[in-house]
């Protein structure tokens, strides 16, 4: 496909801690792969003509590729990766894999068409296409073809694929990645583990970005490159299809049952001939039966005609397997894709091996070289498409030399020639039979039986989250009636009582074993890990997918997804109750180990004194037999994992859960289901442990770990930022609830959930200056008061905790003020009073730059609710500080922005602030509400931030190309904030604002002035200082669009007209018409040169003069019109006075020579010369991308 070639003009980039990261970006950023930009529009990659063709560089490139991400298995970064910063590595990445699709044929079975794809989608095209024969059709490999794909190429492929599923699983903003048709090129690739990992990666493409990991909201809604092909495409047909499995569960094939199925138990029913033997025969062979319309023709009459012929493949359970050509017994042909049959089939003594499969004998010639054996081996998947393929063939000449019965002589020949009907096959019928072949090839081990499920999971989470059409969904799920109650059976175990019994048993026999206790999630004997957790996404999936009016989808209700998962009134025994109930108990009896003082290495172990107490308990207590029979088991099982990987998946696990949670939490009786089932005590009690945890560790246990770590080098593991994410979740699931159900807001309160949340914030930072003070090489100097100043030191996962934090009780004050104030509920003021509250907010707006412009706007915003509620709390904020340290976000330190933006518009400078439309919007809200009291509005006043605030409007800062804050009506946002201000304070702060936007119209003219006398002195586009001209007038356009939103906003109002007109607004805007929006000089012609249309263009800008004429007429309507009409004569004759002199100018033919215009100097415009002052140069476009 196409490189990504989207604009990131005003984007602000993504604030990256981990210097590991940054290194790897810059790494790879470096990393260029020449790519083939031909077929742009191909929904699958073309071969390339030359197959022979190696580019010595380009192989070089992916090498170095391949060498960066062979170390990175699994994201351990906290971060979610920004796509907009990872342009120029997936533009590598998909380079990587077009040269591997092109250059080696045999990574791919169906080789894709030479013509574009999009015409097999489009419905209107007229069936006269559909009949040449070249178009829409897949190459098939030759069977004699090299099928053997070079060990080196398959590790290439897995590392990229790998890595990518990764990165896509955790990243935002992935409507840029442009490389779904590759992946599902490789859909058709002989190899299966390359098959499962392209699988793999559309399907993180397709899920949504983990909300509760991000650090600001995305830039658009959740959308992919899957969302927008037409009726999902052919990539959409092929995961569609991948998501069949082998039966239902009715039948005695469903997930679980499959899952439980051993490989010994397998033999023995296919063994039988019993209708159990014949259903296992039946799923693990190969049965396929379609209708294809093939055109023969009469070697007669030589007359063309359709045909449908129906054709059946089918391979039996013993073909399935090779055998060996000379006794006809089986022999070991290893297979390509290095994930055949694991188990032994073979278990009976060597004298009694003489039946290996079903029906299959093998000789005594044989016996010697099966003896080295442990199992068969099963045939290739392309081995078994080649043959099925072949069989396809004969079938296809057999009906073709019947139907011909006018001819008796059908030669070879003709057979030959007719050879190629095998590619009449449409290719999403050549795929099918592919994934049929792979399906039932996978049934005949337990391995490859995961395998296969893990694979199916993985295409329905796709097909759920991407496929477009919502009729496709529907039908899927209507075939398959149990496949919902499938997916909780594969969650159901780890709720058993078995389960349950083990980790009550484990937090209740010591706190050694009360560490155990959350391991249980990670070990379950009945489903692995990993098919769990799939069937919980493809659970969220299903519960998060909306109609078109955000309502739950028809499919979810259909299968009634919210009953199978015990989600009703008065289900406190349900699944997902249940199963939240058991992780967050697990998770809380490890942190109450923690809370309680157990100790912990960095290697997991307890300390030496609390083993040789345990050792002494165990001695008096005596028993030996038990401790025997538990160390015999211990032994038989196969070892687990190191106790760090454990401890992670655990987690991932809890956080998996929490997903769903808040999905269902999206859903409003899903609300009050789970409140009733007791949710909000289980979050609460988890946030106030883990903050239990962070203050311990904050008195002074830093040497203590809470999880198993492999360094002690002092930095965060993965366990512990994923414990800070399962925080922040449960912080927003809470939030959540709140808003939807008014009964969860009233538990939250009894269970003092605000005082929580700020001793939870409140904590973590003082853990930030803790580590921060400990950082005395980063120190640097504050220039405002010459003390030392050390940047904040945040990662990623201590961002996401504070921004859930702080949103969550902006909206619980938000609730508490629109359902009324409670007394026995402390309100917002209460909680603002209190210091620790109040050194949050006060740290948060001081440090701003550290935390981000993001964090600092929230707290604004729930500054300005908690005083509009109670108006007491004003004086108390100015008072501690805290009114002060918001206004220098504006004013600086020591209110330094008064000299730099003062009364001389010519020397005004920029405002140290960062773009952020959510931080710019919040002032005027909060500077409102600091001046709901007389004093506070006197302190507004004597500090008189507006000039400050207004200046963003002018600044090239906050204009596009250099960051979007602007955009959407964010000027009519801020002057109706300003126009609330003057409404409340008419008399004291009402003289400031009008001022403040005279000044910011008279910098607006005189920006204009300057920049149209450095375009008319200079002959190119940059001016003496390399300042881009061209640029410099789309910033003053910006500047005039921006301020006429903002005028119009104010001056609806007639109370603000008069004091408008007697501070010269009137004046400086028909200056600011003259200078920035009517175009002169040598602008004028390079605007009319540049209308489409010019006899109904516009030479001014359209919108920005309708908001100027407007502005003027409303003014005119609440003052003395004589005097304003008066005001706009002596302005228009002084623009016609200017066009005089440049029509002259012209006239005269020179562009720098002096004209005298008088009064009484008129005459024929003439064109003869108009052209020689034009440049002759070529036109030169400034594009930022």
């Amino acid at each position: 496909m196409a490189p990504i070639t989207t604009t990131t003009a005003g984007i602000s980039r993504q604030v990256i801690d981990d210097p590991s990261l940054i290194s790897l970006l810059e790494r790879l950023r470096s990393i260029v792969i020449p790519m083939n930009d031909d077929n742009n529009n191909d929904e699958d990659v073309v071969m390339a003509d030359n197959d022979d063709h190696r580019d010595e560089k380009t192989e070089g490139m992916i090498q170095a590729l391949v060498k960066e991400l062979v170390g990175i298995p699994r994201w351990r970064f906290q971060e979610q990766a920004d796509l907009y910063e990872w342009i120029h590595p997936l533009n590598a990445i998909d380079a990587a894999l077009r040269y591997y699709i092109n250059t080696y044929t045999s990574s791919l079975l169906l080789i894709p068409p030479q013509s574009p794809v999009l015409e097999d989608d489009d419905t209107s095209k007229n069936d006269s296409n559909k009949n040449d024969s070249n178009k829409h059709v897949y190459v098939i490999q030759e069977k004699d073809n090299n099928m053997i794909i070079p060990p080196t190429i398959i590790s290439q492929l897995t590392t990229i694929l790998t890595f990518l599923s990764t990165l896509l699983r955790n990243s935002i903003n992935k409507s840029l990645f442009n490389s779904a048709h590759e992946l599902s090129s490789l859909l058709s690739s002989p190899n299966d583990a390359i098959a499962s990992l392209a699988l793999q990666a559309l399907c993180t493409l397709s899920q949504p970005p983990l909300l509760h990991r991000q650090q600001g909201p995305e830039m658009s809604g959740h959308s992919t490159q899957l969302n927008v092909l037409v009726d999902g495409g052919r990539v959409m047909s092929r995961i569609l299809r991948c998501a069949v499995g082998w039966g239902s569960k009715g039948s005695g094939l469903g997930l679980l049952n499959c899952i439980e199925l051993e490989d010994r138990d397998l033999m023995n029913k296919n063994n039988n001939n019993d209708d159990d033997g014949g259903m296992i025969r039946n799923v693990g062979s190969i049965l396929y039966q379609d209708c294809v319309i093939v055109t023969t023709k009469n070697n007669v009459s030589g007359e063309k005609k359709k045909v449908n012929t129906m054709i059946k493949v089918h391979r039996t359970w013993e073909e399935m397997y090779e055998t060996n050509k000379k006794g006809g017994g089986m022999m070991s042909v290893k297979d390509d894709d290095q994930r055949s049959s694991s188990s032994s089939l073979l278990q009976e003594e060597p004298k009694k091996r003489r039946k290996v499969a079903p029906n299959i004998t093998i000789t005594n010639d044989d016996a010697k070289s099966l003896s080295s054996l442990s199992s068969p081996k099963l045939k290739s998947t392309a081995q078994l498409f080649h043959e099925c393929l072949d069989d396809i063939h004969r079938q296809l000449n057999n009906n073709e030399a019947s139907s011909n019965k006018d001819d008796s002589n059908i030669n070879d020949d003709s057979n030959n020639n007719d050879n190629n009907n095998i590619t009449l096959l449409p290719p999403e019928k050549q795929f099918n039979l592919l994934a049929q072949i792979r399906l039932a090839r996978s049934f005949h081990t337990s391995i490859t039986r995961l395998q296969a499920i893990e694979s199916r999971l993985r295409a329905i989470i796709c097909l759920l989250s991407s496929q477009p059409n919502q009729d496709v969904i529907g039908a899927f799920f209507a075939a398959q009636p149990e496949l919902c109650g499938e997916l909780v059976d594969l969650v159901r175990p780890t709720v058993s009582g078995g389960n349950i019994t083990g980790g009550i048993s484990a937090s209740s026999s010591g706190s050694g074993n009360a560490r155990d206790s959350i391991l249980v999630l990670a070990d379950s004997p009945q489903v692995p890990f990993h098919i769990r957790t799939l069937a919980i996404e493809a659970l969220t999936a299903l519960v998060a997918r909306r109609d078109s009016t955000g309502t739950m989808n028809t499919v979810a209700r259909q299968v009634n997804v919210l009953s199978e998962l015990g989600v009703g009134k008065s289900q406190y025994s349900g699944l997902l109750p249940t199963l939240i109930r058991h992780s967050l108990a697990a998770l809380n009896s490890f942190l109450l180990c923690d809370a309680g003082g157990s100790t912990t290495t960095a290697s997991g172990k307890k300390s030496e004194e609390e083993s040789v107490n345990n050792n002494e308990n165990t001695d008096d207590n005596g028993n030996l037999g038990q401790e025997l029979a538990m160390i015999f088991l211990q032994c038989t099982k196969p070892p687990p994992l190191p106790r760090k990987d454990r401890e992670e998946r655990a987690l991932e696990f809890i956080d998996s859960v929490l997903t769903l949670t808040s999905a269902v939490i999206s859903v409003p009786s899903g609300t009050a289901a789970l409140t009733d089932c007791g949710i909000i005590p289980a979050l609460v009690s988890t946030i106030a442990l883990d903050s239990q945890i962070v203050q311990k560790r904050t008195d002074g246990h830093k040497e203590l770990s809470l999880f198993a770590t492999e360094n002690d080098d002092g930095k965060e593991s993965y366990s512990e930022c994923l414990l800070k994410y399962i925080t922040a979740q449960a912080i927003q699931i809470l939030e959540g609830a709140i808003v939807t159900h008014t009964s969860a807001l009233s538990a939250f309160h009894e269970l003092k959930g605000v005082d929580i949340l700020v001793h939870r914030l409140h904590m973590e930072m003082e853990r930030v200056k803790q580590v921060e003070n400990s950082n005395t090489n980063d120190e640097t100097m504050d220039e405002a008061d010459g003390k030392p100043k050390a940047e904040r030191n945040l990662q990623a996962a201590r961002r996401v905790l504070l921004f859930s934090a702080v949103n969550c009780l902006t909206v619980v004050f938000h609730q508490q003020e629109a359902n009324g104030n409670n007394a026995a509920i402390p309100s917002g003021a209460t909680q603002l009073r209190k210091p620790e509250l109040m050194d949050v907010l006060t740290d948060i707006l001081d440090n701003s730059d550290s935390y981000g412009a993001v964090l600092t706007g929230l707290v604004s915003t729930l500054l300005s609710d908690v005083i509009n509620a109670d108006a007491q709390i004003v004086h108390h904020v100015h008072k501690s500080g805290l009114a002060k340290s918001f206004l220098s976000l504006l004013m600086g330190k020591n209110n330094e922005m008064k000299q730099v933006i003062g009364d001389d518009v010519t020397k005004w400078g920029e405002i140290e602030m960062e773009p952020s439309a959510e931080l710019v919007m919040a002032f005027p809200n909060l500077i409102l509400a600091l001046s709901l009291t007389e004093s506070g509005a006197r302190s507004i006043k004597e500090t008189n931030p507006f000039p400050a605030l207004l200046s963003v409007f002018c600044s090239p800062k906050f204009a596009m190309p250099n960051s979007r804050c602007l955009l959407n009506e964010m000027a009519a946002i801020i002057g109706t904030g300003l126009d609330e201000i003057m409404r409340h304070n008419p008399t004291t702060l009402k003289p400031s604002v009008i001022k403040a936007l005279v000044l910011v119209m008279n910098r607006i003219v005189h920006i204009g002035k300057q920049l149209t006398s450095e375009e008319e002195c200079s002959s190119s586009v940059s001016d003496d200082n390399g300042v881009d001209l061209v640029t410099a007038r789309t910033y003053l356009v910006q500047y005039s669009h921006n301020i006429a939103q903002l005028l119009e906003q104010i001056l609806h109002n007639e109370d603000h007209v008069q004091m408008f007109l007697n501070e010269g607004g009137v004046d400086a805007l028909l200056e600011l018409s003259r200078w920035s929006i009517t175009p002169a000089g040598k602008q004028f012609v390079t605007h009319v040169s540049c209308l489409s249309s010019p006899s109904i263009g516009s030479v001014t800008h359209t919108n920005i003069s309708t908001s100027f004429g407007n502005i003027l007429r409303n003014i005119a309507s609440h003052s003395d019109s004589h005097k304003i009409v008066k005001k706009i004569v002596d302005a228009l004759e002084a623009q016609f006075t200017d066009l005089r002199k440049c029509i002259a100018v012209f006239r005269d033919g020179t562009a720098t020579g002096t004209v005298v215009v008088g009064d009484d100097d008129e005459g024929e415009f003439s064109f003869s010369r108009l052209f020689q002052s034009i440049p002759t140069g070529k036109l030169v476009y400034s594009q930022h991308a």
